[in-house]
């Protein structure tokens, strides 16, 4: 099988780093056709379900070299008796695209296991006996094996993709950072407003809160700009001081980031004509949550007023009307860790572009309730920390704010919750731009 050369010149073998993915091989029998065909394959994960396979193999009937992309997608494993299985999923392939030879589109099915550090893993190709009932394939003689960054070399990548493909450009490019000193200047204002306190979600709130800052102090620090935080939590939670910070907030016009980030209840009432929650400020009983909300709409337009570059009001609340019960959703099995690093391309396309944005996103859409647990906090602030670290990384091509939403959105769906808003109002709400 020989090696897939594009349009470009032969490059050396050397090693490079593609940092914030998980690289496994797989390789096993299929039958194809009638006929035991070995095929090798690349699994790369770039953020839970965000990911992708390439399978390579000779089409027994046409003898020709072949080559298929597909997606996966988590599904769960049901043993013997008929119960969810605690310790592994299938891993199901969808949008299978043929980029080379002739052969039959097809889908195959994984089966992922917990390893002694309970993480997920390859373990098998399995025959799908639908409703989650699966058999291992018979004679299949899968083996897997994880790939390490330092042995993610040019070898490896020519026996999947062409040396042209976007992806293997962006993987071999250098990640210099090219950062003006006019561009250092420039500061992020990040405020953080958290609800840990209340007895029902304080827990997740604190997770939230620090997984948000960790996020943010990461990108700063990689960019080497100031940070200025303002947090807003434990018996300082109160609108009053929400509505200081926002009056005390002074960024540089088009020049600074501002970040405002909300973690805890959120309502709407039934004469409400907003797609957007009010934010809950109260965290003890006896408080007036009517005279202690606040819009997140309400927010955003002072924010922006502002001035700044680029504004971010990201909400993880419920959207429902006062009195629906709290969704608290089991724990679900992590993947292997993806170590997030930093590709200067793509961080200076989403935090460096010259061209103002303004984005205002939540985690429920009108009606709906948002999702967590105590384990993992609240599931939007959770899959957009992910999300927004695989665009900031080597593993994404064309990054952009829009694709970012989306890609939070299928994680969520994928783990059966309601789908984020993606607001449709440009230069209000700029999320339906693909420029973005």
């Amino acid at each position: 099988m020989n090696k897939l050369f594009g349009c470009l010149i032969f490059l050396a073998l050397f090693p490079f780093y593609v940092n914030a993915q998980n690289w496994y091989e797989m390789n096993f029998n299929a039958q194809i056709k009638g006929q035991s065909v070995q095929v090798k394959s690349l699994l790369v994960q770039q953020a839970e379900d965000l990911g992708f396979i390439r399978m390579r193999y000779d089409d027994p009937v046409t003898h020709s070299d072949c080559l298929l992309e597909m997606k996966y997608y988590e599904s769960d494993a049901f043993d013997n008796n008929g119960r969810i299985m605690n310790n592994a999923v299938l891993m199901k392939t969808t949008d299978v695209e043929l980029l080379m030879g002739e052969t039959e589109k097809w889908k195959p099915v994984f089966l992922f296991r917990l390893n002694a550090k309970k993480e997920l893993e390859p373990a098998g190709i399995v025959d799908d006996l639908g409703g989650g009932k699966w058999q291992m394939t018979a004679n299949s003689n899968f083996k897997n094996r994880f790939v390490p960054t330092t042995q993610i070399d040019t070898a490896l990548l020519y026996d999947y993709f062409f040396q042209d493909d976007p992806f293997v450009l962006q993987a071999l490019a250098l990640n210099s950072k090219d950062i003006s000193p006019a561009e250092r200047k420039i500061n992020i204002h990040l405020i953080l407003v958290a609800n840990t306190l209340d007895k029902s979600i304080g827990v997740s709130c604190q997770k939230d809160m620090a997984r948000t800052e960790e996020l943010f102090k990461n990108i700063a620090k990689f960019l080497g700009t100031p940070i200025k935080i303002k947090r807003i939590s434990g018996t300082q939670f109160s609108k009053k001081n929400v509505l200081s910070a926002l009056v005390m907030l002074q960024p540089q016009r088009d020049k600074d980031i501002v970040v405002f980030y909300y973690s805890g209840h959120g309502f709407r009432q039934p004469n409400d004509s907003r797609r957007f929650p009010h934010m809950d400020l109260t965290y003890k009983p006896g408080q007036d949550y009517n005279k202690e909300k606040l819009s997140i709409v309400e927010v955003y337009d002072r924010i922006t007023a502002k001035g700044a570059r680029l504004n971010l009001v990201l909400g993880d609340c419920c959207n429902s009307y006062v009195g629906a019960p709290l969704v608290s959703a089991p724990w679900f099995l992590k993947k292997k860790t993806i170590p997030a690093f930093m590709f200067m391309n793509n961080v200076r396309k989403l935090f460096l572009d010259p061209q103002p944005k303004s984005i205002l996103a939540c985690a429920a859409d009108t009606t709906q309730r948002a999702a967590g647990n105590k384990k993992m906090g609240g599931f939007f602030s959770y899959f957009f920390k992910s999300s927004l670290e695989a665009h900031c990384s080597k593993s994404k091509t064309g990054p952009s704010w829009y694709n970012i939403f989306e890609d939070t959105k299928v994680q969520r769906a994928a783990k059966q919750i309601a789908p984020i808003v993606i607001p449709p109002h440009r230069n209000q709400y700029l999320l339906s731009d693909a420029s973005l």
